[in-house]
């Protein structure tokens, strides 16, 4: 059985669900969640949530330097108001990888001048939203975010092998989230503040792949060693191993989650929380078996005393954007028809509502089917060709996504 106090979550991002974000990346009209959100958030009774994540974008609140937009945070607020109507634990991310444009002109998250500006962006969401927020989240992914940006050249600005930029930037960020720390305490004493990582396990790893994956490891190590002293949880992202990434392949493996939480666990002695974990396919069988193993997984190593995890969040609520690879994966709890706008609820959702509702997976039934399916799962699609992401490479997004939208 899982504690009392488990969290059971799902995630948005503004960027990708919201819609109409202007931020340093291009814009798009995702599942408009913005406009539908008093709708949407019902959801949360149906399912049975007790937990909700998403983030508040500093591009929406200050779009242009030293300006707050008065009416984003007036969305924000109500936004607040109506998640109390379902009495869930909020995690709030401050930081999901996109950003208002006017920092590039000073150099990004390189810059001490632009790490002051986020450090007074956090100050001012802080004490306008605190009291409303149980966890902020400083940063999503910093690490996967930084080499996107100055390695791979997926994020703004764009840089490629740009190693010197990297490490710049992450000492920045590392600071950040330590200043950070200190501004919401005394800004919201009852909040707990940390930020979410992601992770992956040695477990399924090949000879070749290993040592990869242990310098992403090392790099994340660094953030994580440099921030979980002014932490007080460490949110965690898990999809699947990395065996055979070389092909293009993915493997499921509950037990590498849990893994990759104890590693963390034993590490810093800090509560661990689950923040992002689900799979992409329009399969419903195989999306059900796959949060049902995870949270079998999860459920045991909380029982044999493995691990403190605090939560389990599944990403996402809705279907939306995916960061490289437009919208044809289909992570969602419920599913979004784009041309209408028309939610559904999965078959997921209800057996995440089965599971809520018994604190335990270990009684819902998993077809012989599904089983060997999401064994042979192979993974979700990824653009080779273009990054919808990058204007330098594909500059009719803001079009394409409008057009998509309306059909």
């Amino acid at each position: 059985m899982f504690p009392d106090d488990f969290i059971f979550g799902s995630n948005l991002s503004d960027y990708q669900h919201f819609g109409g974000t202007r931020c340093d990346m291009p814009l798009i009209y995702s599942v408009n969640h913005k406009e539908y959100f008093k709708e949407d958030l019902q959801y949360i009774d149906v399912i049975g949530l007790t937990g909700f994540r998403f983030n508040l974008e500093w591009a929406r609140i200050e779009p242009h330097e030293n300006f707050i937009d008065t009416e984003a945070v007036k969305f924000y607020h109500a936004y607040f108001d109506e998640l109390k109507k379902y009495n869930v634990k909020t995690i709030v991310t401050l930081h999901h990888f996109t950003n208002p444009e006017w920092i590039h002109k000073y150099g990004g998250m390189e810059s001490a001048y632009v790490k002051d500006k986020f450090l007074a962006y956090v100050d001012f969401v802080s004490k306008e939203f605190g009291r409303s927020i149980d966890y902020f989240a400083v940063f999503n992914e910093p690490v996967f975010y930084l080499y996107n940006a100055y390695i791979a050249a997926k994020f703004p600005p764009f840089h490629k092998c740009d190693v010197f930029g990297m490490l710049r930037a992450l000492n920045n960020v590392s600071d950040m989230h330590s200043k950070s720390y200190g501004i919401i305490k005394a800004n919201s004493a009852g909040s707990q503040v940390g930020s979410v990582n992601a992770v992956s396990s040695n477990i399924d790893a090949n000879i070749v792949l290993r040592p990869l994956q242990n310098a992403a490891m090392a790099v994340n190590r660094i953030f994580i060693d440099n921030s979980a002293e002014r932490s007080d949880f460490i949110g965690i992202n898990y999809y699947v191993s990395l065996k055979n990434m070389f092909l293009g392949k993915y493997k499921i493996n509950p037990d590498a989650l849990v893994d990759a939480a104890s590693r963390i666990y034993s590490r810093y002695s800090k509560p661990v929380i689950i923040t992002e974990n689900g799979i992409s396919t329009t399969n419903a069988d195989i999306k059900s078996a796959y949060l049902v193993k995870h949270l079998r997984a999860v459920e045991d190593a909380i029982e044999n005393k493995q691990v403190g995890i605090k939560g389990y969040f599944y990403w996402s609520f809705l279907h939306g954007y995916e960061w490289f690879n437009d919208y044809r994966p289909n992570f969602g709890l419920i599913n979004v028809h784009l041309g209408t706008m028309e939610r559904q609820l999965s078959k997921a959702a209800l057996a995440f509502s089965m599971i809520i509702k018994d604190r335990s997976a270990k009684n819902l039934m998993i077809s012989d089917k599904a089983d060997s399916d999401l064994s042979k799962f192979s993974g979700w699609p990824f653009s080779k060709n273009i990054n919808p992401l990058n204007p330098k490479l594909h500059k009719d997004t803001d079009f394409n996504q409008r057009i998509k939208l309306k059909k």
